[in-house]
């Protein structure tokens, strides 16, 4: 990867490894980085950033997306939000969030 990082969440999808958010506490804290692996051409890139800063939360793939759901924000702040990415639009939607953090 090109980035340190800790706390992330990660998942395949399309034969593709999607590392997801997480912290690099030697720099900024939480972050918003994306990198997608294809092992295929054993190369990383960089995908669309999340909305936020955000570390530590779950994720899981269902129906071709990928849905990331609560974790901390930028302060260790807890969050009901709820991230969904598309891969047919190549971006992260935010949707109806948890009944609590």
């Amino acid at each position: 990867m090109h980035t340190s990082r800790t706390g992330i969440t990660g998942e395949v999808l399309d034969d593709r490894i999607f590392v997801i958010g997480g912290a690099d506490y030697q720099e900024d804290g939480a972050v918003d980085t994306v990198e997608i692996y294809d092992p295929d051409t054993n190369e990383w890139s960089l995908g669309p950033s999340l909305p936020y800063v955000l570390d530590h939360a779950p994720s899981v793939v269902y129906d071709g997306k990928i849905y990331v759901t609560g974790g901390s924000l930028e302060g260790k702040t807890t969050t009901d939000k709820m991230l969904i990415y598309d891969p047919e639009t190549n971006e992260w939607s935010e949707e109806i969030p948890l009944p609590s953090p």
